[in-house]
């Protein structure tokens, strides 16, 4: 084999050896993208959670103040906002249901379940 030959091959040998570890190191960048991304979008639901609850509890005190008001200026009005009060904590169930729902439906879709499929799925439960 010829000087030429020989280090042709050696080129070649380093050029695929450099290629894998490019892939390599690839792969291990979109992993890590990927989890950073998992991670955001949990802390994203967490912190969206909280701030759901909070303001729930806001609300919810409100309702409270409310109804000792009109308890004590007038008993038949008591039974209207109690309505309206009940009325109310249904509506923030159902807000908080739908959020869950869309955390749930990106978590499937995190875990390789095909989006057609989640957004069947969710559009089925949400009816």
């Amino acid at each position: 084999m010829s000087t030429k030959e020989t280090a042709a091959e050696s080129i070649n040998a380093e050029t695929s050896a450099t290629a894998e570890r490019l892939q390599e190191a690839a792969e291990t960048g979109r992993v890590a993208a990927t989890n950073l991304g998992i991670r955001a979008f949990r802390l994203w639901a967490d912190l969206t959670e909280i701030a759901i609850q909070t303001s729930f509890q806001v609300q919810n005190a409100a309702l409270d103040v409310a109804l000792n008001v009109v308890d004590q200026s007038t008993r038949s009005n008591g039974a209207v906002v109690r309505q309206w009060s009940g009325l109310a904590h249904e509506a923030q169930e159902m807000g908080l249901d739908r959020f869950y729902t869309v955390v749930r439906s990106v978590d499937r879709v995190l875990a390789g379940e095909d989006v057609a499929t989640v957004v069947r799925t969710a559009t089925a439960t949400a009816a």
